[in-house]
């Protein structure tokens, strides 16, 4: 946070590997953390991906997973097996977890939908995602329950994680 008003402007770090990217020019290195990489990138070194090179696209990719970190407290994408991660990733497969996402609006839900679409050409550019009626705040926020445990709910997010790496290795143990 700049600064500990209500008004603090958030600041997403971590560029160790972040460029200026001029006209022109393009992407090609693999890089990224696990966890945020995007489709287009782990396509790099297959025949799906024939140019050999990616679009800004991906740091929209990267901005939905951390979106959907911010909304729901677990991340999208997780496996210890990392062929299973970069899988769901390709695929775009994620859960939203009833316990967590009843209380998430179907705005915000839209949002992180177009941002994690698997389809680089498809996907929200930053100008769009600014645009989007969850960012205008269009629509009204859905209120919390008085009775509202955050331990349950952590506690279901936790189950929630182990039941999604659960149906994942039986999907892919087919």
């Amino acid at each position: 946070m700049s600064d500990d008003s209500p008004d603090a402007h958030v600041k997403l770090i971590d560029f160790g590997l972040a460029r200026f990217k001029t006209d022109g020019q393009t992407l090609r290195t693999i890089c990224g953390s696990p966890l945020y990489i995007a489709p287009e990138i782990l396509e790099l070194e297959t025949d799906h991906n024939a140019a050999g090179c990616y679009t800004t696209a991906c740091d929209m990719w990267s901005v939905g997973v951390i979106l959907f970190v911010l909304l729901s407290g677990y991340s999208p994408f997780d496996h210890d097996d990392e062929n299973v991660l970069y899988q769901s990733i390709r695929n775009g497969h994620y859960h939203l977890e009833p316990g967590i996402w009843d209380f998430i609006s179907n705005s915000a839900k839209d949002l992180v939908a177009n941002l994690l679409e698997t389809d680089d050409k498809s996907r929200l550019t930053a100008d769009q995602a600014l645009r989007h009626p969850w960012m205008l705040e269009e629509e009204p926020v859905p209120e919390v329950p008085a009775d509202f445990d955050i331990g349950r709910a952590q506690r279901l997010a936790h189950q929630a994680e182990l039941v999604r790496q659960i149906r994942e290795e039986e999907m892919y143990a087919k």
